[in-house]
């Protein structure tokens, strides 16, 4: 089917919530990983703190994970501030984005949810779409 991305600007948040430094980037949209991971370097950009200490389990083995609080802002969505998970192991997953460099970002379960995101697959044409609908459920037929 084939990986959906999507640009989103990330910006860190201080303590006190503060907008700090942003960055657009390429995020892989993954709606069956729990929670939205970013790398190192991303998170090193937009300057925010972040908490180390935690571990997540992968493949059966314990990988070191850091928790930073930033805010996403994808075209069409409401800006979102959420707690994301620090790991460039969990993201080196994630693959390529389409400029050729490894993604920065998985978005997962936790923004697109709070953001009633529908994924869209084109089946012919390969050309995905995430659309949100801001904060409306769906409608059930």
């Amino acid at each position: 089917m084939g990986d959906i991305f999507r640009k989103i600007d990330v910006c860190g948040l201080d303590v006190r919530g503060r907008k700090l430094r942003c960055s657009r980037v390429d995020a892989l949209v993954d709606p069956g990983s729990t929670t939205t991971v970013i790398s190192e370097k991303l998170a090193t950009a937009i300057g925010g703190p972040y908490l180390e200490g935690m571990e997540a389990t992968i493949e059966g083995r314990k990988v070191p994970v850091k928790l930073t609080g930033l805010t996403l802002d994808s075209p069409g969505c409401k800006i979102r501030a959420l707690t994301v998970s620090v790991s460039n192991e969990i993201v080196a997953r994630a693959g390529r984005a389409p400029n050729g460099h490894l993604a920065d970002v998985i978005l997962g379960h936790d923004y697109l949810q709070r953001s009633y995101a529908q994924i869209a697959y084109g089946e012919r044409t390969k050309d995905h779409s995430v659309r949100c609908r801001n904060g409306k459920k769906a409608r059930r037929k």
